[in-house]
């Protein structure tokens, strides 16, 4: 990493663990959006086209992803990704490694599963995260 993004990711993360919850969440929406667009998205909606309901795709969606595991928790309605590492390249290429980052990770979720259910309500809550302290990255969906 260069000593000019090494220096602005430092400023990057203070700067971000100054802000209020409502104003990162509004800064790290739009962040989730952008990751969500670089890669993510798609593979959603590929997998949705291939199924009939929420079980199967989250089913999918957990053989997909190697180091996510999906669980459901209440059929049709609440679901919960389990992340056994980091998967963000902000954290892992070194750049960012607060847990208020951790928004980002959720914003991006969000984003993509608006993008299959689109008439949904669907809520997402971080429960756990690795950058905060937890052993997993452990987020709820709420259908």
């Amino acid at each position: 990493m260069s000593d000019f993004l090494k220096y602005w990711f430092i400023g990057f993360e203070k700067g971000l663990e100054n802000l209020n919850e409502d104003e990162q969440c509004k800064l790290l929406s739009e962040c989730g959006r952008a990751c969500s667009e670089s890669y993510s998205k798609k593979i959603y909606q590929e997998i949705w086209k291939k199924t009939k309901n929420y079980s199967e795709f989250f089913k999918i969606l957990n053989d997909k992803i190697l180091a996510v595991a999906a669980f459901e928790i209440e059929e049709n309605k609440v679901y919960e990704l389990k992340y056994n590492r980091c998967l963000c390249d902000l954290h892992t290429k070194g750049y960012v490694n607060t847990g208020s980052l951790c928004e980002c990770s959720k914003q991006s979720l969000l984003y993509n599963l608006n993008s299959i259910f689109p008439n949904n309500r669907i809520q997402v809550i971080l429960v756990d995260s690795i950058l905060k302290g937890g052993k997993e990255c452990v987020l709820r969906i709420y259908m």
